[in-house]
């Protein structure tokens, strides 16, 4: 009858600049599971550290699309 929803977190540089913009915005998902909305956050290793959240092989560049995935990210322009 429905379907969950998944929010994402936003890009690092959003989060820790524009911090209470960021709750405004991103804050009241994380306590609306009841209503099936599932908030997903950015992932970091066992040190902390920022991360890309796919495997290069779960996500391909798609060009034709002007989609450049995981294999194409660095640490110097991803997103996260």
């Amino acid at each position: 009858s429905s379907v969950p929803w998944i929010c994402g977190d936003t890009t690092y540089y959003w989060k820790q600049t524009y911090s209470s913009q960021y709750d405004a915005v991103y804050g009241a998902y994380k306590t609306k599971s009841a209503k099936k909305i599932f908030f997903v956050p950015l992932m970091t290793d066992e040190h902390g550290v920022n991360v890309p959240t796919n495997e290069p092989s779960e996500d391909p560049d798609i060009i034709p699309a002007g989609y450049y995935g995981a294999a194409s990210r660095t640490a110097s322009n991803w997103t996260s």
